[in-house]
Formats: C-alpha cells, sequence, structure tokens
C-alpha cells in the first residue's frame, strides 16, 4: 500500500459556492468551496483547480452541483488532480 495514500483525499460532496475562475501567472485557476455530509457532519473543504481542469470546472459546475474530488492537501486548500462530475439521479 502507498504511504501517502492517507493524504490524497477523495471527497464526494455539492458545491457550497459558484466556483470563481482566474488567471494567475499565466495560469487558471478555479477555486470553490465543497461540502460534504458524514453522517450530519458537515464539512467545508476549499478547492483549487489548474489549467484544463479549472476550464472544465468554470464552464460544467454550479453551486448545488455533485462531484467527487481527488487531490492533495495544500495548507487550508485541496488541490484538485481529478474532479469526477456527478449527474443526480433524482429530481428536486
Amino acid at each position: 500500500m502507498n504511504n501517502n495514500s492517507f493524504t490524497n483525499p477523495i471527497i464526494v460532496g455539492r458545491l457550497a459556492t459558484e466556483p470563481v475562475f482566474e488567471y494567475k501567472n499565466d495560469t487558471k485557476f478555479t477555486t470553490f468551496k465543497l461540502a460534504d455530509d458524514n453522517r450530519g457532519d458537515v464539512t467545508i473543504h476549499n478547492i483549487v483547480t489548474k489549467g484544463k481542469q479549472a476550464s472544465l470546472c468554470k464552464q460544467h459546475l454550479h453551486k448545488g452541483n455533485l462531484c467527487c474530488i481527488e487531490g492533495k492537501y495544500n495548507g487550508d486548500n485541496i488541490i484538485a488532480y481529478r474532479v469526477t462530475f456527478i449527474k443526480n439521479s433524482y429530481k428536486d
């Protein structure tokens, strides 16, 4: 087993904010907050995506959408290297 597997989070949750897209030093970034509900205990995570992943998040994610984040901890943020968009299978 890879010892780094405990420090690389995989989180499924809903966007608590609209993604914010920006350029810094010629690199695309998208930041947003992701809320996960673990047996009634809601945790808010600060997510950062870069490059092409940032463009896709800007285009496809909105507040309330369900997604899965795989990434690495970086201080107070999680740098997401993979974002999976999850379509809701039910209607509100």
